[in-house]
């Protein structure tokens, strides 16, 4: 895989409902990986990345975003043309950050990644076709993330966890606006709302 990013700091969006506008609007120009449903927020993500074959075949004709479009699945990326993954991180939110690595970054920050149903489902509502996520997945993927921050701490990468509400506590903490400070990046100012809006 080309390191394409190397010695990047890379966000990571995932679907949690802490996700707001602003946040989204203040990573833009950093190179960004979406999961699933939140590419449509997100029209400047670098790539999207959806696990499922069920997924994509749900979604595929109403993509409207040139972001590369990346899967784990054999399937999907026969069906579809699309980039494969052939390892899995478990969830699509710690696999997007696998694939963060694995393109070179060596800063990750996070937003999103709530994985806890203490506000809802994902910033967009419950999915059409699934109960995803219940009680039971969210404490699975609260494993799959303990791997990805195991595997980013031997590769030496920071990952910063800036999501406005989560229960991982595998990652450091950090404010968004901090964290673009020591990048000095200047967002350009909006207005704040509570919750992005699908």
């Amino acid at each position: 895989m080309s390191r394409v990013w190397s010695g990047r700091t890379v966000a990571c969006i995932a679907s949690g409902p802490s996700l707001t506008a602003l946040d989204v609007g203040r990573v833009a120009g950093l190179p960004t990986v979406v999961t699933n449903d939140t590419y449509r927020i997100v029209p400047f993500a670098d790539v999207l990345f959806a696990a499922d074959h069920g997924w994509w075949q749900q979604h595929w004709h109403g993509i409207d975003v040139r972001a590369q479009k990346w899967t784990t699945s054999a399937p999907a990326a026969k069906e579809f043309g699309l980039h494969l993954l052939p390892t899995t991180r478990g969830n699509s939110g710690a696999t997007a950050i696998h694939l963060a690595m694995e393109r070179g970054a060596s800063r990750i920050l996070l937003l999103g990644y709530d994985c806890s149903l203490e506000y809802g489902s994902h910033w967009h509502g419950a999915h059409d076709r699934t109960d995803n996520p219940t009680a039971d997945t969210v404490r699975v993927w609260r494993g799959d993330f303990k791997a990805v921050a195991a595997d980013a701490l031997r590769r030496g990468v920071s990952v910063v966890n800036c999501s406005r509400h989560t229960a991982l506590d595998c990652f450091p903490l950090g404010d968004l606006l901090d964290e673009l400070r020591v990048l000095d990046v200047e967002p350009a100012p909006q207005q704040e709302r509570a919750h992005v809006v699908a």
